[in-house]
């Protein structure tokens, strides 16, 4: 009997420390480097409506298009009259906006130049950057020596490729669907098409009329995921550009 109680007062001490209060656990602080801290669309079934889409393969643009993003590929694009929209879809509305590829740059990096023969290595705020600004045959060579920034100056080269006599339309295409298939990705990225990967950049205004627009970045999407690039840029100032 003295046996048993005592291995039941054993039990009950080690119960009672094991048991603690959930109100001394410290709180956790959100990780700002967690995917969510960026994401402003994610959902199983995304519709892009009443938007403009130029679709980089150097045709016109096309107005009142639905796009349809499932599983993080384009399930369908068409003009909105012919287009249904699925049921419990998160539906956009992107009047005045136009929907272009993600662009595919051939020369590009993740660190700059800081000194002589020596290289700061920023993947962190790079990769963050080139998603903001929409990462031709074309690219950039951001690595400081040239005095260029990731994202934007790739936006800055459709500006220069137009000023050079391209099209708008031109230019895009030469930004996306070229490098696409350089890279012998073109069945995957680099257009807008049913089937493709759901890389795509949201932007105020018709850059086939004003080429500068595509500086006026609200959304980016990625594999279908939508992210905020002002979140990116604001995540990782001070940590480009000067060392």
């Amino acid at each position: 009997m003295a046996n048993a109680a005592l291995l039941r007062t054993g039990l009950l001490t080690a119960a009672t420390l094991v048991v603690v209060p959930e109100t001394s656990l410290p709180a956790q602080a959100p990780n700002p480097n967690a995917r969510a801290a960026f994401v402003k669309f994610d959902a199983p079934v995304i519709a892009l409506a009443h938007t403009r889409v130029i679709d980089g393969t150097g045709a016109p643009a096309r107005e009142n298009q639905v796009i349809v993003i499932r599983g993080g590929n384009i399930a369908a694009v068409g003009n909105a009259a012919s287009i249904q929209i699925p049921a419990g879809a998160v539906t956009i509305d992107l009047a005045g906006r136009s929907v272009m590829p993600g662009l595919v740059m051939m020369h590009e990096h993740l660190y700059y130049t800081t000194g002589r023969g020596v290289y700061g290595q920023l993947g962190l705020s790079f990769s963050r950057l080139y998603l903001a600004g929409g990462v031709l045959l074309a690219g950039t060579d951001p690595t400081g020596s040239g005095g260029v920034v990731p994202g934007f100056a790739d936006q800055r080269q459709l500006e220069l490729l137009v000023e050079e006599g391209f099209s708008p339309v031109e230019a895009i295409s030469i930004a996306t669907l070229n490098g696409a298939r350089y890279l012998g990705r073109d069945a995957r990225i680099g257009s807008i098409a049913a089937g493709k990967q759901a890389d795509l950049v949201v932007v105020l205004g018709d850059p086939t009329k004003t080429i500068g627009d595509v500086r006026r970045v609200e959304t980016v999407f990625r594999e279908g995921v939508g992210y905020d690039p002002q979140k990116l840029v604001d995540s990782v100032k001070g940590q480009v550009g000067i060392w």
